[in-house]
């Protein structure tokens, strides 16, 4: 039968967690599909006039069902990405870095700004209020301490970011201590470099 939007949220609010070298694949009670890699904590509700996706810790893969007149906006510490539909990764490095890349579609993301007096007294601005930054396929943003930049990927260097859905880790020239540290998300195991 069809579904009316008071089925459709009945079942959520919904927190979804992965262990340490887990993966998982789930529909969400709106119809989009979400990928959590290693290490992962998200929380899902939706209301009547949006949906919204905590993510506290780790990584996700977003495929957003369409629908309007109920944007999909992911929430975390570093900041805000708002969906209308669409294929993205979201990952949250740590409370104020994240990274966004973008499969299909277009997200908008807004960087929080960390205990942040927009303008001191007497001043020129210090920091200007946060900024929105549109991500289109092909791009990753980098959200570092409230402020965004992006990037331009290759297709191959999507499918590397991407590579951890099919189960692999995958690298392109990264400095050793960076690898070891990505590679140790997905075990308990600790693995040091001696020089």
């Amino acid at each position: 039968g069809l579904n009316t939007i008071d089925e459709r949220h009945e079942a959520v609010p919904k927190t979804l967690v992965t262990q340490v070298g887990e993966q998982h694949t789930i529909e969400l009670p709106d119809g989009s599909w979400i990928t959590l890699n290693t290490a992962t904590q998200v929380h899902f509700s939706a209301d009547d006039q949006e949906r919204t996706l905590e993510l506290t810790q780790g990584e996700v893969f977003l495929d957003v069902a369409k629908d309007p007149d109920h944007p999909f906006r992911v929430k975390t510490s570093a900041g805000t990405i708002l969906v209308t539909g669409t294929a993205f990764s979201v990952y949250l490095k740590n409370p104020q870095s994240l990274e966004v890349v973008v499969e299909e579609g277009e997200v908008e993301v807004t960087p929080v700004y960390p205990g942040l007096p927009l303008l001191a007294p007497g001043q020129g601005s210090a920091r200007t209020p946060a900024a929105t930054v549109a991500v289109r396929p092909g791009s990753r943003a980098f959200l570092i301490e409230g402020t965004a930049n992006l990037e331009s990927l290759t297709a191959s260097e999507i499918k590397t970011a991407l590579s951890w859905r099919d189960g692999l880790v995958m690298f392109t020239g990264e400095p050793l201590e960076e690898v070891v540290q990505h590679v140790g998300r997905y075990t308990d195991i600790d693995i040091s470099i001696s020089d």
